[in-house]
């Protein structure tokens, strides 16, 4: 069951499913499209409620602007989790939205004590990712390391943008934008 949280430990998230789960793309129709709760879940009411399921995600790098400010580096590195996988368990996030390049509305939402952006969502179209959050992959706790290693992109998004000192993952899809 990977974790993870903000920096200074007053936010907590986790995600149910097999790490090594099957991956999929996040604009494919598979992917899970209901919306749940996820905010403030104890952990006897997850695995009540998320018991026997498998996760679906998939793993990308995106080198879009925004990507590159919210992680404070030259991209940003995602997990695609279906939103009734994933639950906020500790803390209240707070939340700051902008319109992205493709005119929806993108809610990331960080700590308000030390600034961590943990998650973001597409606000006003909940299908707009498959019906998935995208988990900052920085966030997970570090002892987890088989959950890090595991999350080769299997895509990268707005190529274009890319450092030029950064090379392509090998292997990984290279996308123009989101689509």
């Amino acid at each position: 069951m990977p974790r993870g949280g903000c920096l200074c430990g007053k936010i907590r998230i986790a995600y149910y499913g097999e790490p090594n789960a099957k991956v999929i793309s996040p604009f494919s129709a598979a992917f899970i499209r209901s919306r749940s709760p996820y905010h403030n879940h104890t952990n006897q009411e997850s695995k009540k409620l998320n018991a026997g399921t498998y996760l679906r995600r998939a793993q990308v790098i995106c080198h879009c602007t925004d990507c590159r400010k919210i992680s404070g580096s030259t991209y940003g590195v995602d997990l695609l989790i279906p939103t009734d996988r994933f639950f906020v368990t500790a803390g209240d996030v707070r939340k700051y939205q902008k319109p992205a390049d493709s005119g929806r509305i993108l809610t990331s939402h960080f700590c308000g004590d030390c600034g961590t952006t943990l998650f973001r969502e597409c606000y006003d179209d909940p299908s707009a990712f498959g019906g998935a959050v995208i988990v900052k992959l920085g966030v997970l706790d570090g002892e987890q390391r088989s959950v890090l290693d595991d999350a080769k992109p299997t895509a990268e998004l707005f190529v274009g943008q890319r450092v030029g000192w950064v090379a392509p993952i090998e292997g990984a899809e290279q996308r123009a934008g989101m689509h």
